[in-house]
């Protein structure tokens, strides 16, 4: 677990969040609202994982205002499981 007021002490965070599907996780509801809060207070965020979208929004294909994944990350729509 990492705070807002952890990640505020670095300009920029890279963060691994791993494999959701093998049982691993990747950000949590609260990691969530942290990243937010370090973003919105100006810092820079680089996020690595195979499974975020898939273990926080499994199925979805497309995202909207209000969404983690859409406000702090960009991400309006993504193939998932696509074979």
């Amino acid at each position: 677990y990492i705070s807002a007021e952890d990640l505020s002490a670095y300009q920029v965070v890279l963060w691994n969040c791993g494999i959701g599907y093998a049982g691993g996780w990747t950000l949590s509801d609260s990691e969530q609202v942290n990243i937010a809060a370090y973003l919105e207070g100006g810092g820079k965020f680089a996020l690595f994982g195979q499974d975020f979208l898939y273990d926080v929004y499994p199925g979805a294909s497309s995202f909207s205002a209000g969404e983690f994944a859409y406000d702090y990350l960009g991400v309006s729509g993504a193939n998932q499981d696509a074979w």
